[in-house]
C-alpha cells in the first residue's frame, strides 16, 4: 500500500484502490472493495493524526513500551475540557504506530506537484 499512497495529502494514486483490492483478493480472498479500503485508510489516517496531535501538546509524551500517549491525570483532565475528541485516546494504545507513520508521514518528493523552475532565493 505504501507504493500507492500519494505524497502530499495521504490520498491514493489513480486506480490504486482497484489494484490493492485485486492484490488483497488474490492473497486473502474477499476482503474489502475499493470504498471499504478508502474508508479504512481514512480511519487509520485520522487515528494517526490524532495521536500525533496529542504527542506534541506541552506536558504530553509517548510511552514506546505501551505505545500510548501519556501525561499526568490532571493534565489530561484539563486538556479534555477544551478538546473533547482527545478523551477516547486517554487509555488507548496504538501498537502499529510505526506502520502508520510509514504510511502517513514519510513523504518522498516525486515531482508530481512541482512547478516550473524559479529562483529559490525569491521564496
Amino acid at each position: 500500500m505504501l507504493k500507492e499512497v500519494k505524497s502530499r495529502n495521504g490520498g491514493f494514486k489513480k486506480n490504486a484502490l482497484n489494484r490493492m483490492v485485486e492484490i488483497m483478493m488474490a492473497k486473502f480472498g474477499y476482503f474489502y472493495d475499493a470504498e471499504g479500503l478508502r474508508s479504512k485508510h481514512i480511519v487509520f489516517r485520522t487515528l494517526y493524526r490524532n495521536f500525533k496531535k496529542l504527542i506534541i501538546v506541552s506536558g504530553f509524551g509517548w510511552d514506546d513500551e505501551r505505545k500510548m500517549v501519556t501525561t499526568e491525570a490532571d493534565i489530561w483532565d484539563d486538556y479534555i475540557v477544551d478538546n473533547v475528541w482527545g478523551k477516547k485516546y486517554r487509555n488507548k494504545s496504538l501498537p502499529d504506530i510505526t506502520r502508520l507513520k510509514l504510511t502517513f508521514c514519510n513523504r518522498v518528493a516525486d515531482g508530481a506537484r512541482s512547478s516550473g523552475g524559479g529562483d529559490v532565493g525569491k521564496m
